[in-house]
């Protein structure tokens, strides 16, 4: 079964938050369980360490709220930018940037068409480091097989693994469960040139976030955009904010 890993990362990440929600009771080291392996990894010899490491911990202080209003051409003085949230899985630590905006997104709640408020916003996320000798092949390989749409075969594979996981879960779980496992479905990929060692742009129809995922040496990282309906316009500031990032190593 070749399922694609993002669609499974999706999946997965869905299934733990609905739980969670769902069973309020679960226990502290229930949800920390893949805190180690996560973020604890055994550098190969041979690769070349990416400076971004020094930021996993503290993705926060690699661009204060002005420099990401420069990027962004939006004023400092509306914006805001979020505090640290300091998790013990080093690579779900992330630094948001925010503005309000005039911008509505439609969703589809029961049958019904709601606009809800957009806010526009940068993330910095996922600083992930990535063990070449736990991976076959070479990391840019490993990286781009991650981020391919799913063949209609494989798709249907992953519903049925999917469904197979909610099996025990509350019809609550099932139901919302399957309706955004049905986003995964929609979701684009576009490789990027001329970013890190590779680059893949991620969108969805129904989000106006594109998400950018760079390779750099021995890490990924994802520069997420949300300033503009027009998905083309989000990447080109995604870009500049991936090169800026990468440009740490070469200060």
């Amino acid at each position: 079964m070749n399922i694609q890993a993002s669609q499974f990362f999706f999946a997965a990440t869905l299934l733990v938050g609905l739980a969670a929600c769902d069973n309020s009771d679960q226990s502290e080291s229930e949800n920390n369980a893949q805190n180690t392996t996560d973020e604890i990894s055994v550098q190969s010899k041979t690769q070349e360490k990416s400076c971004l490491e020094e930021y996993q911990a503290e993705p926060w202080s690699l661009f204060s709220l002005e420099e990401i209003a420069k990027f962004a051409n939006l004023p400092v003085s509306e914006g805001t930018m979020t505090e640290p949230m300091e998790v013990k899985n080093l690579s779900r630590r992330a630094v948001g940037y925010k503005w309000d905006s005039d911008r509505t997104l439609t969703v589809t709640v029961g049958g019904r068409e709601i606009a809800v408020s957009e806010s526009d916003k940068v993330t910095l996320a996922r600083f992930k480091i990535l063990d070449a000798e736990k991976i076959e092949g070479s990391l840019v390989d490993h990286f781009k097989n991650k981020y391919i749409k799913a063949t209609a075969e494989e798709q249907a594979q992953f519903d049925q693994a999917f469904a197979k996981q909610l099996e025990n879960e509350s019809d609550l779980t099932k139901d919302v469960g399957k309706g955004f496992a049905g986003l995964a479905n929609l979701i684009e990929y576009k490789n990027v040139d001329g970013i890190g060692q590779a680059a893949n742009w991620e969108t969805n129809p129904k989000s106006s976030d594109g998400l950018l995922h760079v390779l750099h040496r021995n890490m990924t990282f994802v520069v997420v955009v949300n300033l503009n309906d027009d998905s083309d316009y989000n990447l080109e500031i995604a870009k500049k904010i991936a090169a800026a990032t990468m440009e740490k190593c070469d200060s």
